[in-house]
């Protein structure tokens, strides 16, 4: 597997998501954007953060277990203080039940976790959570498929 193929693979789960549809979710983009509409509101932004052999597993048959890292940060715009963070919450929890309904990523993946969760307000009543997301991936260690 490849990190692209992992990448279209987290996608493709969360714009398929039913409830993260019915929440409102508009897009997910590869990357993070500046100038977002606020018609884009909610969205979801993935961008690639890390990818480490130093951990890997190498196996007799030569292949190699690495793990790359995403940063998974989901924007929503609230102008009410009063049902923000409730509604924040409820984002992190739908982008974590929609990718932990299969960790495996569709075979794409050996195994995928959440790590840490950070919060952001800089830009109110934009509010923002990261989460990191780590995936385990096999890969042949010559050719890198």
């Amino acid at each position: 597997m490849t990190p692209a193929a992992i990448l279209t693979q987290i996608k493709t789960t969360l714009t398929g998501n039913a409830d993260l549809t019915t929440f409102g979710l508009k897009k997910v983009f590869e990357g993070i954007r500046e100038n977002v509409s606020t018609d884009d509101y909610p969205f979801i932004a993935i961008e690639p953060a890390e990818n480490d052999e130093e951990r890997a597993v190498r196996e007799i048959n030569g292949n190699i277990d690495p793990f790359i890292t995403f940063g998974i940060s989901g924007f929503i715009r609230d102008t009410n203080p009063d049902t923000q963070l409730a509604t924040l919450f409820n984002f992190e929890k739908l982008i974590k039940v929609a990718l932990c309904a299969d960790v495996k990523l569709g075979g794409n993946a050996v195994n995928s976790k959440f790590g840490k969760v950070l919060y952001d307000n800089q830009f109110w009543p934009v509010r923002a959570v990261m989460l990191t997301f780590v995936v385990q991936y096999r890969q042949n260690f010559k050719t890198r498929v």
